[in-house]
């Protein structure tokens, strides 16, 4: 899965540098993200010019279904896949698969422990939280450990603005607070001694600082680079 081709389109453009022709499969189950990537290879077409592109509307699980034979080869693949939630067991089974596809290298970005989300998460919710299932760096390590492959791994900081999750009368500021506590209607059916709690926690310091009289809530990213040869 690609999305609207933004960051495709930057990489074609790099390769293009080297390969004067190329044959890009795009491999998209959104209608609507498809129509995006078409939308920008258009406006693009002088910068293009050699790509040739095969649209494919399906899952990367139907395609590998549809070229189980192998009779389709390529020299590069990308991809983005986003995992909110899933089981340890799940991970693994993922993660293996991935390597068996791949001969290179896997980018995986997930909040880092020490940041807001994870925080607040260990502080209010513990187990009873939906986010255990999140993936963590550790169970990514082990797997990876057990596959016998290879990987770095680093901690690239970030901020985001929370100032409006003070603001009681911030629509914005009401998402927010329902997107770090992962919880819908927390302003308006939370508890309000426990919204009381939480926003002074978001408030300590190690959690966020003020800036310029805004608030910004620390949400680093773990990133991990596995090199894979699976497939050689």
């Amino acid at each position: 899965m690609v999305g609207p081709g933004i960051v495709e389109v930057q990489m074609l453009k790099q390769l293009m540098k080297k390969f004067r022709l190329i044959e890009c499969t795009v491999v998209e189950p959104s209608g609507e993200q498809i129509t995006s990537y078409k939308n920008l290879v258009e406006e693009q077409k002088d910068a293009l010019n050699g790509v040739t592109f095969d649209w494919r509307q399906e899952t990367i699980q139907e395609f590998c279904k549809a070229n189980a034979d192998g009779s389709k080869k390529f020299h590069f693949v990308s991809a983005i896949h986003s995992c909110y939630f899933i089981a340890k067991q799940d991970l693994d089974f993922y993660l293996n698969t991935l390597c068996e596809w791949t001969k290179g290298k896997i980018l995986i970005m997930l909040g880092a422990e020490t940041g807001c989300f994870n925080r607040l998460e260990k502080k209010f919710f513990g187990s009873t939280h939906p986010s255990k299932m999140l993936p963590r760096e550790n169970s990514i390590r082990e797997s990876f450990q057990s596959l016998g492959v290879s990987y770095e791994t680093k901690v690239i900081p970030g901020e985001c603005d929370i100032t409006s999750c003070f603001e009681s009368d911030s629509r914005v500021g009401k998402l927010l607070l329902d997107f770090l506590l992962q919880r819908v209607g927390c302003r308006d059916d939370g508890p309000p001694e426990l919204l009381k709690v939480i926003k002074e926690f978001l408030k300590t310091e190690g959690i966020s600082h003020i800036r310029n009289g805004r608030i910004y809530a620390a949400v680093p990213t773990h990133v991990i680079v596995a090199s894979t040869s699976y497939g050689a």
